[in-house]
């Protein structure tokens, strides 16, 4: 075997952890993921009590616990039993199964959103005569210009219709309460919400919380200070978005082969240390090695997040919205990555916290947020932006944890921790350092300050990646084969291996019978 090429031993590699897992499976001892199975406790029973009113009902609101119970559980039985043979998926079931219980504490525990959240409501405006002290929306009866309106709200009429904020409607039908618990828990980053992450753009939050206000559409701005960005028009978003899913599907391809011409890729770095480099690397010196490998997991990260929520995007405002009316709005719809200016100006703390996807941002801060408002915690004071910094990092290095976990092959499942545990130290030494050097730095170029704030973040970064991209290859995730047309290899691109259609069954969901009727569904 270790006379083979890196790409014939990834084919011989997949079909062992299919094999093993199927064994598994057969044996009792794993199952697949599955559709709706796997879904029902964490997004569907959370959503359904949401839908009861319990402000008055403190039993109900204590009956909280008892959801929260029942989604701690059945997700852990989750991670400890579930897998998949499509080797992405199978990493993605650990990620779903923390991510769900981490969303359900911040709903349920950490805010209160009957009690404070409130939601941006679209409703027709009530036909009335015209006249000129007539106002509108916090404007003049003569609204702003369609391109001053679409400059600060793009896609809000309003001249057809009145934005409120619209907070637990406690007292509507079923359905309606319904429809507001499932826009709360199907939202990741708030758009639309009074909570949303302060990074992508929202309207101002309520003046009188839970007064029923008029939403300022004139505060949506098109580009946030993280340098997260909506679309003026409807022509900018489609664009913007398949221009995303294109050059992300074709780096996703180049960046897959390349990466199986390299054992590092598919074995490790131990196993790999006995085999030659590919041609390309060695000519290449070990340090600018190791770059470039690294260089090669940012950028396959980057392309593949970019890939997923651009796609998810457009299906959203395509097809969901017009069978579920939630984010119907263009202005809730933003980039998915903000602007690396913001890794010159912070540093590594802008690496994560405005340049990284913002996905599960609300999540992260949950406890942090949550003693603040408690009062056990001064806003903005230094132990709680230290407790708000060491909860987000260890919440996801639990989350990227139990995706290595959920993996088929065994895994080191510490690795991903020690990456984000370091992430969150380097944040805390940046900070410290910065804060005792301001004297000397503050009278520095900006040029100047923002190198040595990208020189701090290349090299943390580097030094610190080793376990999280160690525990990547171990998993397995690099095998999986990420577009079904590979046009690299059309053009002869691979090494041994150049098929042009890259899935297979066992890579794509398909109806599952489970040993009882409950656990068949849509899985793999």
């Amino acid at each position: 075997m270790t006379g083979s090429q890196p790409e014939a031993l990834a084919a011989v590699l997949l079909a062992q952890h299919r094999a093993a897992f199927k064994a598994d499976v057969a044996a009792g001892r794993a199952n697949p993921l599955n559709i709706p199975y796997h879904f029902v406790p964490a997004f569907v029973l959370p959503i359904l009590y949401m839908a009861l009113p319990h402000t008055k009902r403190p039993w109900l609101y204590t009956a909280r616990w008892l959801v929260l119970a029942v989604v701690i559980l059945f997700n852990l039985d989750m991670v400890r039993t579930t897998s998949s043979t499509n080797v992405a998926i199978a990493y993605v079931t650990g990620l779903w199964a923390v991510w769900s219980i981490m969303h359900n504490l911040t709903m349920l525990v950490w805010m209160r959103p009957q009690f404070d959240a409130e939601r941006v409501r679209r409703h027709p405006k009530f036909p009335r005569p015209a006249s000129k002290s007539t106002v509108s929306n916090g404007h003049a009866a003569h609204p702003p210009k369609s391109s001053q309106v679409r400059a600060w709200a793009p896609g809000a009429d309003v001249e057809k219709y009145d934005y409120t904020w619209q907070a637990f409607p406690a007292s509507a039908p079923f359905s309606e309460r319904l429809y507001w618990s499932f826009e709360l828990f199907a939202s990741f980053r708030g758009a639309g919400w009074s909570w949303a992450i302060p990074t992508i753009p929202s309207p101002q939050r309520p003046e009188k919380p839970l007064s029923g206000e008029k939403v300022r559409m004139d505060t949506v701005p098109l580009v946030t200070h993280a340098g997260y960005a909506t679309y003026p028009t409807e022509r900018a978003f489609n664009v913007a978005k398949l221009r995303a899913v294109a050059v992300a599907y074709l780096a996703l391809d180049a960046i897959k082969v390349g990466m199986m011409k390299d054992p590092y890729f598919v074995l490790g770095s131990s196993a790999a240390a006995a085999l030659p480099l590919p041609r390309h690397l060695a000519l290449l010196p070990l340090w600018l090695v190791l770059v470039v490998r690294h260089l090669m997991i940012l950028s396959g990260l980057y392309a593949a997040i970019a890939y997923l929520l651009s796609m998810h995007d457009l299906v959203q405002r395509h097809v969901v919205s017009r069978l579920i009316p939630a984010r119907a709005e263009l202005w809730q719809y933003s980039s998915v990555f903000g602007s690396p200016v913001a890794v010159l100006d912070r540093g590594l703390a802008g690496f994560w916290s405005a340049w990284w996807h913002q996905t599960f941002r609300i999540d992260f801060a949950g406890p942090g947020a949550f003693l603040v408002r408690m009062g056990h915690l001064a806003p903005r004071s230094p132990a709680a932006q230290l407790i708000g910094l060491a909860a987000a990092f260890v919440q996801s290095g639990l989350l990227h944890g139990c995706g290595s976990f959920t993996a088929v092959p065994r895994t080191t499942v510490w690795y991903p921790m020690v990456f984000f545990a370091l992430a969150g130290v380097g944040v805390a030494v940046q900070r410290a350092a910065c804060s005792a050097l301001t004297p000397w730095i503050a009278g520095l170029p900006r040029s100047v300050r923002r190198a040595g704030n990208l020189a701090f973040v290349v090299l943390w970064l580097h030094a610190t990646v080793w376990p999280v991209a160690e525990d990547f290859t171990i998993s397995g995730v690099w095998l999986f084969e990420p577009v079904p047309v590979s046009f690299v290899r059309m053009l002869g691109g691979g090494q041994v291996d150049h098929a042009v259609w890259r899935i297979d069954w066992d890579a794509c969901p398909h109806w599952i019978q489970g040993r009882h009727w409950w656990q068949t569904g849509f899985g793999g």
